[in-house]
């Protein structure tokens, strides 16, 4: 198995940047890295076997970290702050550990996870999103999903909010 390493880099871009693009990719870690202004943060399609870990995403127009089919895959220790719409935008995707994490001042989402199951969220601060309809923790066709030692605070319209989820 080939890595692909991403480790103590740094980010700063307009809005209409995405730091980090990545399709089809397995076996990647991002470490020890920093992130700030642009539309996405991270944007992976089809992730497999990966780690984002001691990384820090602010101010992105759209999304902190979108991750669509992330699979046996971990996000550790990361900070995102002050984005347009969702912190983590998690879709399609099965396997997934998200811990000693921290997301605020969010739009709409801290953590928006669709369509997915085996997720893990622990050790988790979700906080200060101010939006009409904001939401710490929004499950969309979940299923397995485990919440365990996790704050969310100062959210205002719903903690966690669970549709369509088994």
């Amino acid at each position: 198995n080939k890595s692909i390493i991403i480790e103590n880099c740094y980010f700063n871009g307009g809005s209409l940047i995405t730091a980090i693009n990545l399709n089809s990719v397995s076996n990647l870690h991002i470490t020890d890295c920093t992130i700030r202004n642009g539309s996405y943060g991270v944007y992976a399609d089809v992730l497999h076997n990966s780690r984002i870990v001691n990384c820090s995403i602010t101010n992105s127009s759209f999304t902190g970290l979108h991750a669509r089919n992330f699979n046996d895959s971990t996000v550790d220790t990361l900070t995102i702050f002050g984005t347009g719409a969702h912190g983590f935008w998690l879709q399609d995707s099965k396997n997934v550990s998200i811990k000693n994490s921290q997301i605020q001042n969010i739009t709409f989402s801290g953590i928006f996870i669709r369509d997915s199951s085996e997720i893990s969220i622990d050790h988790c601060i979700i906080q200060n999103n101010h939006a009409l309809n904001s939401r710490g923790i929004n499950c969309d066709g979940v299923s397995l999903l485990k919440i365990k030692n996790t704050q969310i605070r100062n959210i205002s319209r719903f903690g966690i909010y669970f549709y369509q989820t088994s």
